[in-house]
């Protein structure tokens, strides 16, 4: 998709759209962008379908991280981003593995998986996850299936798997993605844990002594515990609970002390199978009683205390929060802003002309340096979709 560069202090006054090209269409940069990151100087470092690329505000500047005897398409490819804490060093995880690029010298690592992990256990050759705590320790979803710990700057790796003998009784064919890790996130309150979303149940992984436990959401209905156990999204939140957006099975609820899931349907009358209205895309903070919770078409408060939703917007969510607290979604024609303080939704659109009629937004992100906003688009003419 194309990138654009809007001003966020001017955006809240105007009824358009403010925006030209960040990467030029006919330089060959128009590729699918899946991540990015900032650094301290305020450049960010964009990952794309195609390679690895620095912007400084006026232009994008390609970066080689794989080996020069590489030609494969899929070495090139960046799904993962994580500047390090150091600010020395960007981690790479690309469709050939991961990468350890020196901000500074250039120069590029490749950390192999052959280096740590037996030949037949390898399941993919890419890195699609990348993950650093409050301590800076590493996770990652690497080669192998699993949760895998980076150490040392990358000169070793450890593996940490369910033990695929304690399936339980009421769980189907699903139970095979148990170690397909799909998040990470740490504990917002105890820095020994970590936690992981996989695509069949919950894991707490306690770095301390290295012990693994998983967590079944167990449900009457087989498809609803298909669906509510294939995790899109973690918030570890201060209340020690977990809270787990599900691919259409509501939001669950996870307390670590009684070891018990709550669900929370945004519309407890849909079929699951039919419709996918209980599909929690992203988990938000909004005030200390309070999270955003967005569906696939839908917004919602949720009140941490009660387990209530209380629907705000139709046919919105929650997908950015900027420097001031405002909230962004990302809508089919432009962007809308939720103002805090004013407590005024007004929708920003894209000029009402050719080629931007078509223009979908998929992903925003903040330059907290140059105050601005960037905006992933989709869907002109001419530009691939992201």
């Amino acid at each position: 998709g194309i990138l654009f560069l809007l001003s966020a202090l001017a955006l809240a006054a105007q009824s358009k759209l403010a925006y030209k090209d960040v990467f030029d269409r006919n330089a060959g940069l128009n590729h699918a962008t899946s991540c990015m990151v900032e650094d301290r100087e305020g450049f960010f470092w964009i990952g794309t379908h195609n390679g690895l690329y620095r912007f400084d505000g006026s232009q994008a500047r390609e970066i080689r991280f794989w080996p020069d005897d590489s030609t494969a398409v899929h070495s090139r490819m960046v799904f993962s981003l994580v500047l390090d804490r150091t600010n020395d060093f960007l981690w790479i995880g690309s469709g050939n593995g991961v990468f350890k690029y020196h901000l500074h010298s250039g120069k590029s690592e490749k950390i192999a998986a052959e280096w740590f992990f037996p030949k037949g256990d390898f399941k993919f050759p890419q890195c699609r996850l990348i993950y650093q705590d409050r301590q800076g320790e590493l996770w990652a979803h690497f080669a192998v299936s699993g949760l895998v710990h980076l150490k040392d700057g990358g000169k070793s790796a450890e593996r940490f798997t369910v033990d695929m003998s304690e399936k339980e009784d009421s769980e189907s064919a699903g139970w095979a993605h148990a170690n397909c890790v799909s998040g990470i996130a740490q504990d917002a309150l105890q820095d020994s844990l970590i936690w992981v979303g996989t695509k069949a149940g919950l894991i707490k992984f306690n770095k301390n002594n290295c012990t693994i436990h998983r967590y079944y959401f167990s449900h009457p209905s087989k498809d609803m515990r298909k669906s509510a156990n294939a995790m899109e999204a973690l918030f570890p939140w201060t209340d020690g609970k977990i809270y787990i957006g599900t691919y259409n099975g509501g939001l669950l609820v996870f307390d670590p002390v009684s070891e018990q899931f709550k669900q929370y349907l945004l519309h407890p009358e849909a079929v699951v199978g039919k419709s996918r209205e209980n599909k929690v895309e992203s988990i938000l903070y909004h005030s200390p009683n309070e999270l955003w919770v967005s569906g696939e078409s839908e917004l919602f408060l949720l009140n941490t205390q009660t387990g209530n939703f209380r629907r705000i917007l139709q046919s919105s969510g929650v997908d950015f929060i900027d420097r001031t607290g405002n909230y962004w979604d990302m809508v089919a024609n432009g962007l809308k802003l939720f103002h805090h303080s004013k407590n005024q939704i007004p929708q920003l659109l894209y000029p009402d002309e050719a080629p931007y009629k078509g223009a979908v937004t998929f992903r925003i992100r903040e330059d907290t340096v140059a105050q601005t906003i960037f905006v992933r688009t989709a869907g002109i003419p001419g530009m691939p979709a992201y």
